[in-house]
């Protein structure tokens, strides 16, 4: 997973600009992009994609824990949608391209006997 440290040093490298400079950069265009979303609900960059605040309405869920009914209330989501360039380079990637996938797995309860000990 590529993170946003890692993000300075590919762009630092390609910009030929300082990591520090490239943060301080990076940072003020996130927090651009975020008060944009707040301000008017979405924002268009093309060639990458849009960004747009939508509702989620209540709903009853089930707590998978104990079972219980809860109620969420409605709230605010961030919803990315690709353009067609991203689009594009990313249905150009193989099918068997090495994604490191994160697999969840059910623990299973395992009942194991203690042995007393002889003493």
């Amino acid at each position: 997973m590529t993170k946003k440290v890692d993000l300075i040093q590919i762009i630092a490298e390609r910009a030929n600009v300082t990591q520090p400079k490239t943060r301080e950069i990076l940072q003020s265009t996130l927090d651009a992009i975020v008060d944009t979303i707040i301000l008017e609900g979405r924002i268009e960059l093309r060639g990458f994609g849009v960004f747009e605040v939508r509702t989620r309405n209540a709903r009853q869920a089930r707590n998978p824990h104990t079972n219980e009914q809860i109620f969420l209330p409605a709230k605010n989501i961030v919803v990315f949608t690709p353009g067609k360039e991203v689009e594009l380079r990313v249905s150009a990637i193989p099918k068997e391209f090495p994604f490191k996938k994160k697999t969840y797995k059910k623990k299973e309860e395992q009942y194991v006997e203690k042995k007393e000990d002889p003493i």
